[in-house]
């Protein structure tokens, strides 16, 4: 909802239609760089779309992510992992950026912004330096 609210504002009923198909909310999910579960919550925010099928459609997405994931060649996977990496791939980093900015604005505490990151308090700060440092490495 936190998403939804904040990287999506401008979505009016002329853009999301009436009922969303696969490739309408894959579309709009590009269009402002969130998940597809962000585009479909607003559909359910609006009252477009039910509770059920948008818990249907987010367990079918995840359960794609897991079967892509499984399917995936051995040494194709990677022995570390980037956890960083994997959490502003997966909030993306205007999402992560607009947290941080209302949390500096003081309009939510730590305790808030470590739930929208889904992190620990304590990996706040290794977060944040991470994304700096990824951010000025792309400039």
């Amino acid at each position: 909802a936190f998403a939804a609210a904040f990287l999506v504002p401008g979505t009016g009923e002329a853009e999301m239609g009436k009922l969303p198909d696969d490739r309408q909310i894959l579309d709009l999910a590009r269009k402002y760089s969130v998940s597809r579960e962000v585009i479909l919550r607003k559909y359910l925010d609006r009252g477009k779309v039910s509770q059920d099928y948008y818990d249907k459609m987010k367990r079918q997405w995840q359960d794609e992510w897991h079967s892509i994931d499984n399917n995936a060649p051995a040494k194709a996977k990677p022995k570390g992992g980037k956890p960083y990496l994997n959490k502003k791939a997966y909030l993306g980093s205007k999402y992560m950026r607009v947290a941080f900015a209302k949390y500096y604005a003081q309009q939510i505490d730590e305790y808030q912004l470590a739930i929208y990151l889904d992190t620990k308090i304590g990996q706040l700060s290794i977060l944040e330096g991470y994304m700096s440092e990824q951010d000025q490495g792309k400039k």
